[in-house]
């Protein structure tokens, strides 16, 4: 897999064509649809059939009278960054250059801005690697360019047991340990929807997104749950 990033405003145009897409897509279905409708009311009475072909010609006249999907404008430019990465899940800019990649299996790749690639793999207790659980997201800390500090978030546990988890440490030595500062305290039998994204705010304190493990969907309602939630911690 390869990591690459864009310039301009070529996303935004590419939103906008997407969006009248989709609107299209709607009435062209609404429209196959009462079509559909038609066809089966007709068999049982055709009194209905003047009201159901207006309503068909007036979806029709709709979709014809839309509006032309907006002109792609802006130059495009695609520049690889990274590349042999296996099963990367989140990426962040070094500020003096490169970039540091999670991989899912516990390692991290840094690519310096002298063009280096060093894999810096990571001891995390009981990480649980499976699924869509392992190594997830990563924030560098404010002094990142002294202190070599990030900020983890991954999954522990087994197969029977695992929970998503916050934890730090500082990317020096051969195999840096993992701190775990915060465990999510609902545990799951899932290895999927694990969430994962962190936020630093400005007063300190951080955001993480948990996941509903899937089968635990329901318990996103409830308060007693850590499940499919926003977390705030310090």
């Amino acid at each position: 897999m390869y990591l690459s990033c864009t310039d301009d405003n070529t996303a935004y145009n590419k939103a906008q064509h997407k969006s009248y897409n989709f609107m299209l897509s709607c009435f062209v279905q609404v429209v196959d649809s009462l079509i559909d409708m038609c066809i089966a009311l007709h068999q049982r009475s055709q009194k209905l059939m003047p009201f159901l072909v207006g309503i068909v010609c007036l979806f029709g006249a709709l979709s014809a009278q839309a509006d032309d999907p907006p002109p792609l404008t802006g130059n495009f430019h695609q520049t690889q960054i990274a590349g042999y990465l296996a099963a990367p899940w989140a990426a962040a800019e070094n500020p003096l250059g490169g970039w540091l990649i999670t991989e899912r299996g516990g390692t991290i790749i840094e690519y310096t801005n002298a063009g280096q690639r060093l894999e810096i793999p990571l001891q995390i207790d009981q990480l649980y690697v499976a699924g869509q659980g392992g190594l997830l997201d990563i924030v560098l800390a404010d002094d990142f360019t002294e202190s070599r500090r990030v900020y983890l978030s991954f999954a522990v546990g087994d197969d029977s047991e695992n929970y998503l988890a916050f934890g730090t440490t500082q990317l020096v030595g051969d195999k840096p340990e993992v701190q775990r500062l915060f465990t999510v305290k609902t545990a799951k039998d899932t290895p999927v929807h694990y969430g994962g994204r962190l936020l630093k705010m400005a007063d300190g304190t951080w955001l993480m997104t948990s996941g509903d493990g899937f089968d635990y969907r329901e318990q996103a309602q409830q308060k007693n749950s850590m499940l499919g939630k926003v977390l705030r911690f310090n």
